[in-house]
């Protein structure tokens, strides 16, 4: 459950500490005015969101969620730093919500291990996710709320989520 960070320019470490018990899965940061806000998974279903202070050299763990038994084999944040997913050993890709950490949606599609998960364009609420039954599936989920050009003196905003309730399968395409 140990972390770091490595500057190349420096050619040094700029910090680094221990979020977990278990051994990190997978690993997504976004930049912060100090350093960096992210998320890891592990092998035993838990979720860390953790802080990094570049200035301090310091990681720091802000809150753990556990939603089952089985591993995480990726987490992703959504470019707009707004959500994020998670690819899961059962099969499920877990949409959270990046600020409370809580569940939004569970997508079922796999039936085996999901392997890994991306985001397309923010407004399009595109997530992708691969699995090891050797399937992709695409899902449309939580656009971004941008607003758009002022049309005939109405605002127009883009279409709300699909799929409101965590049990709730969005759209989705197999390719």
């Amino acid at each position: 459950g140990h972390i770091g960070f490595y500057s190349l320019t420096a050619a040094r470490s700029i910090a680094k500490g221990t979020l977990e018990k278990q051994p990190v899965m997978s690993v997504s940061c976004i930049p912060s005015k100090a350093g960096a806000l992210g998320f890891v998974g592990g092998a035993l279903g838990e979720i860390t969101a953790f802080s990094v202070d570049f200035n301090q050299e310091k990681v720091e763990t802000h809150k753990k969620v556990k939603y089952g038994d089985k591993g995480i084999s990726e987490v992703k944040i959504r470019h707009d730093s707004r959500i994020f997913a998670t690819a899961g050993w059962d099969h499920r890709i877990r949409i959270f919500n990046a600020k409370s950490m809580e569940q939004l949606a569970i997508l079922k599609y796999h039936s085996q291990s999901a392997f890994c998960v991306d985001f397309g364009p923010s407004s399009e609420g595109l997530v992708a996710s691969g699995s090891k039954d050797s399937t992709i599936a695409v899902f449309k989920v939580y656009p971004s709320k941008k607003k758009r050009k002022k049309k005939e003196g109405r605002q127009q905003k883009e279409p709300g989520a699909v799929g409101g309730k965590s049990n709730d399968a969005p759209e989705h395409k197999k390719v």
